[in-house]
């Protein structure tokens, strides 16, 4: 159990994003909405900033190499080399700890060991 809470969750809203967050949204008890900006080759910068203003927790459901960069730029100030080693159906929780400032929490993928 991750202790996973959020009052939002977006997806790009292909397919499989979209399916996984209607998993997720429905555990957390949150509606998902699909939100332009995720697919794999977009920008990340738009979202990273998002994420940067917000004051609240949000789950992203979306696709590599966009999450891999994300992450990457929020935890280290730069896109690549990748921060964090992503596998299909995992899942990784940030924590902003100020301006700017990120920590990694936890990861969780399907073949991690325990």
């Amino acid at each position: 159990h991750y202790g996973v809470s959020a009052r939002e969750m977006i997806h790009s809203g292909k397919a499989r994003a979209e399916q996984t967050a209607d998993i997720l949204g429905e555990a957390l008890g949150i509606r998902p909405r699909a939100t332009a900006g995720l697919d794999p080759l977009d920008p990340v910068r738009p979202i990273a900033a998002e994420c940067n203003e917000r004051a609240d927790d949000l789950v992203i459901v979306g696709h590599m190499p966009f999450l891999g960069r994300l992450a990457t730029l929020l935890l280290a100030g730069r896109e690549d080399p990748p921060a964090v080693a992503f596998q299909r159906g995992g899942m990784v929780c940030l924590e902003r700890r100020g301006p700017g400032e990120w920590i990694l929490l936890w990861t969780h993928f399907p073949r991690q060991p325990r």
